[in-house]
């Protein structure tokens, strides 16, 4: 493959804190509103095809660049693009081709089956209703759920739903995937089994971008890492 999935230059993301409440206004209280920097100029280039890791410890921007990066966050200063897509003038075109897993998100319903859950966003991601049963099928074996698709999601652990969130991301089949401390909260078999995944997915083609703060985990399997720490990227 040739170019590059993401690049990014002098990315910024600023978070106001202190913001005064309607009450504090109305009772004349001084404004004593900060500005907190996440994400301090970072400079970014993945290849295509390749899995990159961002690693650093918590509190060092990453979940903040990959919202960013998934258009969540608009950067408050920088320039990017993704799958060649400006990233925020033209965020509805990454968006279509994106699949993400951030950080925190609860992104399936534990009332619904595997599959239900699956369906429902496969609708939302305009998959073509004829695909929909093959492509659902696959994904299910790809992250080893088929025996279980059936079965309600409130009955998983947390490692299965990790992997169902993982489902719902390839869905779209996205040519860039974003995976934010995929392992964190899962045993250690159930880590071992999304590290597989994402080998897989490396050897399909595809472009991961993921953040950890294991060293071990970003060592087996990165083709390249950058460190992070303060917002910056201090190693390449």
């Amino acid at each position: 493959m040739n170019g590059y999935a993401i690049e990014a230059t002098g990315l910024v993301k600023d978070f106001e804190k202190g913001r005064r409440t309607t009450w504090q206004r109305l009772r004349g209280e001084p404004d004593r509103r900060e500005t907190f920097r996440a994400v301090d100029g970072i400079d970014l280039a993945v290849p295509e095809g390749e899995v990159f890791g961002i690693l650093g410890p918590n509190g060092a921007g990453k979940t903040t660049t990959m919202r960013m990066l998934s258009t969540l966050l608009e950067p408050t200063a920088g320039h990017a693009t993704v799958l060649g897509h400006d990233l925020v003038r033209e965020a509805r075109a990454i968006r279509r081709r994106l699949g993400a897993v951030l950080s925190g998100e609860r992104s399936v319903y534990w009332k619904l089956t595997a599959r239900e859950n699956l369906e429902y966003f496969a609708a939302l991601y305009h998959v073509p209703p004829a695909e929909t049963r093959r492509r659902i099928d696959e994904i299910l074996e790809t992250v080893h759920l088929a025996d279980r698709a059936d079965d309600y999601v409130e009955k998983f652990s947390t490692g299965m739903r990790q992997r169902l969130v993982l489902a719902r991301a390839l869905l779209p089949a996205p040519s860039l995937l974003l995976l934010d401390e995929p392992t964190v909260g899962l045993d250690p078999q159930a880590a071992r089994d999304l590290r597989e995944r994402v080998l897989e997915l490396r050897d399909e083609g595809r472009t991961v971008l993921l953040t950890t703060h294991y060293m071990e985990e970003a060592d087996q399997l990165c083709d390249r890492i950058a460190i992070v720490d303060g917002g910056r990227i201090v190693a390449l």
